[in-house]
């Protein structure tokens, strides 16, 4: 059988360690906190699948999805000065538990011999901005 051999500027050089370019855990808690679930949800996604936990990652966005269901189900239902103080403090805690999921995910990912560096921020605040309407 023949060997097939990719394009030799697409594989990595021998010892070259690929780089995962990653949001940081601060930048995601903070996304999550002033742009809402959506963009810090979709950032720690983006990070997961970089990662190569995509299984992670749809689990993690099937949660959200159904986290964000039922806040817009919850939401009717409470009066709005009530309902303004909950957005807040669910919106601070989902932001906590972002950064904690991102700063254990970050860890897990130094502690392998890959490459790691931070994704580009203006990325990330383009992508949390185009979640808004």
């Amino acid at each position: 059988m023949s060997e097939q051999v990719g394009h030799p500027q697409c594989q990595p050089r021998v010892g070259e360690a690929l780089s995962i370019k990653v949001w940081t855990p601060r930048f995601i808690g903070g996304a999550s906190l002033f742009l809402g679930l959506p963009a810090g949800l979709l950032l720690l996604y983006l990070n997961r699948r970089r990662m190569g936990r995509v299984r992670d990652a749809r689990r993690l966005m099937l949660m959200g999805i159904a986290g964000l269901s039922a806040y817009a189900m919850m939401a009717p239902l409470l009066p709005s000065s009530m309902l303004e103080w909950v957005t807040l403090l669910l919106n601070a805690l989902v932001a906590c538990a972002f950064y904690v999921v991102g700063r254990a995910d970050r860890d897990s990912l130094e502690a392998t011999d890959r490459k790691v560096s931070k994704a580009n921020w203006l990325d990330g605040v383009l992508l949390g901005l185009s979640l808004i309407h």
